[in-house]
C-alpha cells in the first residue's frame, strides 16, 4: 500500500500489516512516531497528537537521553585535575547534586 501524505506527515503500511507514521520536525529532520499502529486511523490520530504538541515551543524528543549523573561524571572532564580535586567534586556531586537530579520518568 502506498504512503498517504497530508500537509503534516505520512502514514504507511508495514509488511506486518501494521501502520507507521512519520513527520518533519521544525528543524527539518524526518522523524517517526514511536511505535506502530493496528489501524491506519490510529496512525493518523498519533500524527494529530504530535502536530498538536508541536504548536507550543518545540522540544526535541531526543533531548534528555543522557542522565545528569552521566553528564556530570568527573572522569569525563577534559581538563586534568588533581585526584584530591576529583574526589572532592565527586563527593559534592553525590551529596548535593545527584539526590536533587534523580531520573524522572518521561511520558
Amino acid at each position: 500500500m502506498p504512503r498517504k501524505r497530508s500537509t503534516f506527515g505520512t502514514v504507511g503500511a508495514q509488511k506486518s500489516g501494521r501502520f507507521s507514521a512519520r513527520y518533519d520536525d521544525p528543524d527539518g529532520n524526518r522523524r517517526s512516531v514511536k511505535g506502530t499502529f493496528g489501524t491506519e486511523a490510529d496512525a493518523w490520530a498519533a500524527l494529530a497528537v504530535v502536530r498538536a504538541d508541536m504548536r507550543g515551543p518545540w522540544t526535541d524528543p531526543d533531548d534528555g537521553d543522557i542522565s545528569f549523573a552521566d553528564f556530570a561524571d568527573p572522569a569525563d572532564f577534559v581538563r586534568e585535575y588533581r585526584s584530591v580535586t576529583l574526589s572532592a567534586r565527586a563527593q559534592q556531586e553525590n551529596v548535593y547534586l545527584l539526590p536533587r537530579c534523580a531520573p524522572v520518568e518521561r511520558q
